[in-house]
């Protein structure tokens, strides 16, 4: 392992609309506020949810293309496509569940799309790469949204991986599972949101 830095974490406030005003919200890092109706007719409702959020970047002095190929290793990338390819085969549940698990890499996670900015910036000048990786375990996924269905918003999970600007160094940086999924106060939902957080820190110092 060519390590650089140790883990840094960022400690950010943060807001998003969640739309589920029944998930009241518990705890000191939690507040809800419901507006009032932007329609009389059809009354919709609103919430509002501030929350406190942990972002993990890493630096290591691996190229960025050693560190991406690491991590593709150990999370395969396998596409929404492939997932429709299996559900429109008609499988039993047992045998659908054991295809997409072999799809899963040793991880525990897959890339379901992966996003090369540089393809596109590298043709206005930018020298240097950047990739983001949406990822994570359908099953667990399944598992989690039926806890808290809003939890949608965070499955899959963001990983970017970009060069430093000032350096030749390569970055990995990532939202924190734990923080993201214990948001919504579902004490279900936040022992899986720690579970995703130490295979993601697994995942990541694999690559350094």
């Amino acid at each position: 392992m060519n390590r650089r830095n140790a883990l840094g974490s960022l400690s950010l406030i943060v807001a998003g609309v969640v739309g589920l005003p029944s998930q009241a919200a518990q705890g000191d890092d939690r507040d809800r506020v419901k507006s009032f109706p932007t329609d009389s007719t059809e009354e919709p409702m609103s919430a509002e949810t501030t929350f406190r959020l942990t972002r993990h970047t890493l630096t290591t002095s691996k190229s960025f293309d050693d560190s991406t190929g690491e991590l593709e290793k150990r999370a395969p990338l396998v596409g929404v496509s492939k997932l429709d390819e299996l559900v429109a085969l008609g499988l039993p549940q047992d045998q659908l569940r054991a295809r997409v698990a072999s799809l899963i890499g040793s991880s525990g996670f897959m890339v379901f799309l992966r996003i090369r900015h540089d393809n596109l910036f590298s043709q206005f000048g930018r020298t240097r790469a950047s990739v983001q990786y949406a990822l994570g375990n359908p099953l667990i996924a399944k598992e989690v949204t039926d806890k808290a269905p809003a939890i949608c918003l965070y499955a899959p999970l963001r990983l970017a991986v970009y060069e430093s600007p000032e350096t030749s160094e390569t970055i990995l940086s990532y939202d924190s599972p734990a923080s993201l999924f214990g948001s919504f106060g579902i004490p279900e939902a936040a022992e899986i949101g720690a579970l995703l957080e130490q295979k993601m820190r697994d995942l990541v110092s694999g690559c350094l």
